[in-house]
């Protein structure tokens, strides 16, 4: 990762979205990289407590500055119904600027989706309980930036 963002560094005027959960990784990433970063991803998948991913996460994302890329997964597995995509991003959002001190602005929250083609009958309304969720997350947190790959609806 040193060795890239050095390249990248000098090649782009950007902003740059790091992806990884690894701290060390991200730390090496960001020593380079001139400007704001965003780190992708943050979420709960192993939880908020000491020693989850993103306990580790956060001071690195922090001590630089950076903004997050939040994704709807707890404990539980990636959040498929509006209401649950609504209460994961409100815990990280929640968390993210009150325990972090983060701006709402540098927030992306991604409500994540399965593809409708996939043709599983169980996935069959995620696009529609993703794009509730947008809805319901923008009303709630103003501030709030989203984002989707749409290629998967």
């Amino acid at each position: 990762m040193s060795e890239l963002s050095a390249r990248l560094a000098t090649a782009c005027t950007l902003p740059i979205i790091l992806d990884s959960t690894e701290p060390g990784v991200l730390a090496a990433g960001l020593e380079h990289l001139p400007g704001r970063c965003v780190i992708n991803s943050v979420n709960f998948e192993d939880g908020d407590g000491p020693g989850s991913r993103y306990q580790r996460v956060m001071p690195v994302v922090v001590e630089n500055g950076a903004g997050v890329v939040a994704l709807t997964i707890d404990e539980e597995g990636q959040a498929r119904t509006a209401e649950w995509k609504v209460r994961v991003a409100s815990r990280l959002i929640d968390d993210l600027v009150g325990a972090w001190g983060m701006d709402i602005g540098d927030i992306l929250v991604d409500c994540l989706t399965f593809p409708i083609a996939t043709g599983q009958q169980e996935t069959r309304r995620d696009g529609l309980e993703t794009i509730n969720a947008i809805a319901a997350i923008k009303k709630r947190y103003p501030g709030v930036r989203t984002t989707l790959g749409v290629s998967n609806i």
